[in-house]
């Protein structure tokens, strides 16, 4: 037609063509194909398409099976019936926030005395000043000094060989409110006689306690506790402890900065 000088059929063709394109199914298919991807650059459409497909999965792979899914869930509650508080258990494995988080170091700090008292010939009363450090809400590490006094009511003094003396250091984690898991390490200076109870000399001992600890509160800033510990640790039976299991009670007092007050007249 260019040759033949009809330029204008040129444009009657191409009028034609343009108008032909939409009825393409091939065309039509790939416009369906962009909007498609175009949809699935919402991540909440794809997060939603994501979740209808694994319950898809989950309900076509338990098909046929609906009496072992039903033995297996009633199985579970049996069990988890036993739990005296099962939500305590997953509470131990959820991450915590950080309550301590940007507070000044006397925050952190737990001034403590822990006591013990036994009954070996004497009366054995042992003194464990200590200072604890609050790494977090539920963790907190601590070093101490234990101090052993032995009297006698027999003999109206005090028995200077059952005497022990050593550092103490302990770490505890916070299972629920007011319930600790606990563990003490300590080296204690012990008298070990020679010939006589007069001559002798002192060697250090471990031991290693774990157990539990619980606290309840005396007054605004003022706690006590009970601890019930496990000596796991007896090398050659030279234990200074009478028993395996060991029962300890105490007071602790956390430090707190003082506000500063504004004084606005």
């Amino acid at each position: 037609n260019i040759a033949k000088g009809n330029p204008e059929k040129i444009e009657q063709l191409a009028n034609d063509l343009e108008s032909k394109v939409g009825d393409f199914d091939e065309l039509t298919e790939l416009q369906k194909y962009d909007d498609m991807m175009k949809r699935y650059q919402d991540p909440e459409v794809m997060k939603e398409e994501a979740l209808n497909k694994a319950k898809e999965t989950a309900v076509n792979h338990f098909i046929g099976h609906e009496a072992e899914l039903k033995a297996a869930l009633e199985e579970f509650a049996k069990i988890r019936s036993k739990i005296p508080d099962p939500s305590g258990v997953y509470d131990m494995l959820k991450k915590h926030s950080n309550p301590l988080k940007g507070k000044p170091l006397a925050d952190r700090l737990v001034v403590g005395m822990y006591l013990q008292i036994q009954n070996n010939d004497a009366l054995l009363l042992d003194l464990n000043p200590n200072l604890g450090y609050r790494i977090n809400g539920r963790w907190m590490v601590g070093v101490g000094w234990n101090e052993r006094l032995a009297y006698s009511f027999d003999e109206n003094e005090f028995i200077k060989p059952l005497r022990i003396y050593g550092p103490r250091m302990f770490v505890q984690f916070k299972l629920k409110s007011n319930f600790w898991l606990k563990a003490d390490i300590e080296n204690m200076s012990i008298w070990k006689p020679g010939m006589s109870n007069d001559v002798g000399v002192r060697k250090g001992v471990w031991s290693y306690f774990g157990g539990f600890k619980k606290d309840f509160q005396l007054s605004k800033i003022f706690w006590g506790n009970v601890q019930v510990l496990y000596n796991m640790y007896n090398p050659d039976k030279q234990s200074p402890y009478n028993s395996r299991i060991n029962i300890r009670f105490g007071f602790d007092l956390p430090f707190h900065k003082k506000e500063k007050t504004i004084n606005l007249k």
